[in-house]
């Protein structure tokens, strides 16, 4: 079962990094050659954040290749000089479409790299965003971080960027990829091909696949009971909005060749399937090499860890904190507490406590599942719950418990 936390995808369409406007076009560059450098990341919400200097100024960004353009909130914005280049629609990874102004930024950097005529949309996150609580003044997209092969290390918390080829290690899994705005790759699951899944460093997920692909596969290629995820948390730029999607646990599941066990996928009706980082972060590394088309994930892959969690996720709309994220699949789905419901305290920590949204989000991220296996969770009139961290009741069954 995938962490409940939150996703960030921002899917735009261009072309081959060349993004039109009737007889204009922009496409970006990268003003170095014969380069390779090092580049600091922080690790939040399991999801690269580094700093880029437009104009002088310092802003964090997202390192997102689901993101096929580069993204500047209107408070980033706010502090540099530019003019409106024009507009375009924008579809989020929950599925909410908005008219939002373009600008170019003439110079970014980013280290020792120099970004030159990046297209960048200028969007305001809601006001209760978590994504402002993870890097408040924007997205490096596709458009971007396409012009140069990068290696991700998360021990080390670096990126290595360069124009050259990747090294490749005997143990390593290449990956090939078709390029459409961003990297796509297939699954195999049993004896169907399941193509064009975005690699997506932007989703601090494990897979989802698109819900309408459902219909095509048999249901001999899954074991047990599908399951439900009511899903509240999960936010694109524009925010988040109510979902159900279903949960199914493959029978086989292979990545290129690389064989995914214990992994579920879940059928998002408002996405077109994406791959996220909980998968990328089952090796120490990975790298993407643009000119040969290839995802190199380096040395030995560790098996994901089923843990036992609340599997329920929570959202504060200003001074209001409600059960928003459920696993059906899951004891707490019994426990007597239905999405929607506000509440006062959780552990006997005061909901209340948490003035701003990334208190509330740094809480939420950091501490909640490693509370005790069984906590109290009272709600706005006083009634008390229980909550049990607990295995998803389809990994009880196979007796992984």
């Amino acid at each position: 079962m995938r962490k409940i936390l939150y996703l960030l995808v921002l899917v735009f369409f261009s072309g081959c990094g060349i993004i039109n406007f009737g007889s204009r076009s922009v496409k970006a560059k990268l003003q170095n050659t014969q380069f390779k450098t090092t580049v600091p990341f922080e690790s939040k919400s399991n999801l690269q954040v580094v700093t880029v200097n437009v104009q002088g100024v310092d802003l964090k960004f997202i390192w997102d290749t689901g993101a096929g353009v580069t993204v500047l909130t209107k408070q980033g914005a706010e502090k540099l000089n530019f003019e409106e280049y024009g507009n375009m629609t924008i579809r989020d990874s929950r599925g909410h479409k908005k008219r939002t102004p373009l600008i170019i930024i003439d110079s970014l950097k980013l280290g020792d790299l120099i970004f030159e005529n990046v297209l960048t949309a200028v969007i305001e996150y809601p006001k209760e965003s978590i994504i402002n609580c993870i890097a408040y003044d924007g997205i490096l997209g596709q458009n971007a971080i396409r012009l140069a092969n990068w290696t991700v290390d998360y021990e080390s918390q670096r990126f290595t960027v360069s124009d050259s080829s990747i090294d490749m290690g005997k143990n390593d899994l290449i990956i090939p990829f078709k390029y459409n705005n961003s990297p796509r790759v297939n699954f195999t699951l049993g004896h169907a091909e399941v193509e064009n899944i975005l690699f997506d460093t932007g989703s601090n997920g494990l897979i989802d696949f698109p819900a309408s692909l459902k219909e095509d596969l048999d249901d001999s290629l899954f074991v047990g009971k599908p399951s439900r995820f009511i899903d509240g948390t999960s936010q694109g730029v524009f925010g988040s909005s109510l979902d159900t999607h279903q949960i199914l646990y493959p029978a086989k599941l292979k990545l290129d060749t690389c064989e995914l066990k214990n992994h579920s996928i879940e059928f998002d009706k408002s996405g077109k399937g994406k791959i996220g980082q909980q998968i990328f972060r089952q090796w120490n590394s990975f790298s993407i090499d643009h000119q040969s088309q290839k995802i190199i994930f380096h040395g030995q892959k560790k098996e994901l860890e089923i843990k036992p969690k609340f599997s329920v996720g929570f959202k504060k709309d200003s001074a209001t904190f409600t059960l928003a994220t459920m696993l059906m699949d899951h004891i707490n789905y019994q426990s007597g507490l239905s999405i929607g419901d506000t509440l006062a305290s959780i552990n006997g920590q005061n909901l209340s406590d948490f003035i701003e949204p990334c208190d509330f989000f740094e809480w939420q991220s950091k501490t909640f599942n490693n509370l005790p296996d069984t906590i109290p969770v009272t709600n706005n009139h006083g009634e008390t719950f229980t909550l049990i961290k607990s295995l998803p009741n389809h990994f009880k069954h196979l007796g992984k418990d």
